[in-house]
């Protein structure tokens, strides 16, 4: 059957006519118990350090603490991993594919477990 086409049930569900908008503004999930802030500019830390591992620490807190978050708070940390693993394989798809060479997966993957481990070095 095309996309195009209706679907006849035999029973209309009721309260539900053809043409009738769902407001989902009007539906609230309880999941939420507060705001997101708006996002602010990330700030400079004062001394950056020399290893390069620790100013990417500084600066993914920087990034996080721009959003009213840290990653001193074990839940964000611990999301902010997972969402890098995620990312980790997506280059090691890259690779696998093809799409970049093992030098650049070899820069990607340092530079992104240099984030994932920011956590530790605050």
């Amino acid at each position: 059957m095309p996309a195009a086409d209706q679907v006849h049930d035999s029973e209309p569900v009721p309260g539900l006519e053809i043409g009738t908008v769902i407001h989902l503004a009007d539906r609230t999930t309880g999941r939420r118990t507060g705001t997101i802030p708006e996002p602010q500019p990330a700030p400079v830390p004062d001394a950056l350090s020399d290893d390069p591992l620790q100013r990417i620490g500084e600066q993914v807190q920087a990034l996080f603490t721009a959003h009213g978050r840290t990653l001193t708070d074990g839940k964000t940390a611990d999301a902010m991993r997972i969402t890098l693993d995620g990312v980790l394989g997506l280059i090691n798809g890259a690779l696998a594919q093809g799409a970049i060479e093992p030098e650049q997966h070899s820069m990607l993957t340092a530079m992104i477990q240099g984030m994932r481990d920011a956590p530790e070095r605050l």
